[in-house]
């Protein structure tokens, strides 16, 4: 999850805790009202006009920690921590109203209640995690590494892709100052995220006598193909003797905007 999903779901929480807060009253005044209850259990509807909203700031700021220390995805599950608080509430109270009574004053409300508040997309990060897409960092890239139009041979080329992480994979160039990539895809959950931002960045580089020379820089929000970009990555031309530029590649279906990439390559067409 990204930071505006984690933004998102605490902000659902809060209101969740609001709405728990509501239930917990009038759901604990109108068994009150209706039945003499033994100390032990009036005891527990009085706490948990307290406890069930206070579920809900737990488990946002469990996850908001987690978030910054960057725990595994399964600290999203923290977001279900009310939910088991509600079910327990349930249980405590169905011994004090009957069937009728339960389901009009308690069971529908609190169903209406967790619809409105997951509708929001705050549980979203429960799940998401658990439905993953694929994500194309890279196309496969073919290129041509020159020095004023001679190959040059076995210099280092990093290609490294930033989306949930930061990642890179390297070769070499051959006697004939070629390369190559294959396809490189990974799985993530961030593209079923409720209002995320997360942006692809790509960068592939060549260091050569220690300086890193740019043969490919953009970013994009698009993690599937987008064809011009492929075919530029497929047919990389470039000499270090030339100056890292901005090239402006039309999109297809939106003339009226353009792919920029920063290179030292260039391109017939």
């Amino acid at each position: 999850m990204t930071l505006m999903g984690v933004l998102l779901g605490t902000l659902a929480q809060l209101v969740f805790a609001l709405l728990l807060f509501m239930l917990a009253v009038f759901a604990g005044a109108s068994v009150a009202n209706n039945r003499e209850l033994a100390p032990r259990r009036l005891a527990m509807l009085n706490w948990a006009i307290y406890v069930l909203p206070g579920l809900c700031v737990v488990s946002a700021v469990v996850v908001i920690v987690s978030y910054l220390l960057d725990a595994s995805a399964g600290y999203y599950l923290w977001y279900g921590l009310p939910l088991a608080g509600v079910l327990f509430y349930g249980i405590v109270i169905s011994d004090s109203l009957n069937a009728v009574v339960l389901s009009r004053r308690f069971w529908l409300p609190a169903a209406i209640m967790l619809a409105a508040v997951m509708a929001t997309g705050g549980y979203a990060g429960v799940f998401g995690f658990l439905n993953k897409q694929d994500v194309l960092l890279f196309p496969p890239v073919k290129g041509l590494l020159t020095l004023e139009g001679e190959p040059v041979a076995d210099v280092e080329i990093i290609r490294e892709a930033t989306y949930d992480d930061v990642d890179s994979q390297t070769v070499n160039t051959d006697a004939n100052g070629r390369f190559a990539f294959p396809e490189w895809i990974t799985r993530s959950s961030t593209p079923g995220e409720p209002l995320a931002e997360a942006r692809l960045r790509q960068v592939i580089a060549a260091k050569y006598e220690g300086e890193y020379y740019v043969l490919w820089q953009y970013t994009t929000d698009r993690v599937d193909e987008e064809p011009v970009i492929a075919q530029r990555l497929a047919n990389l031309d470039c000499d270090l003797a030339d100056e890292e530029t901005d090239h402006y590649f039309p999109i297809p279906d939106k003339p009226q905007f353009d792919h920029i990439v920063g290179s030292i390559c260039r391109w017939s067409s």
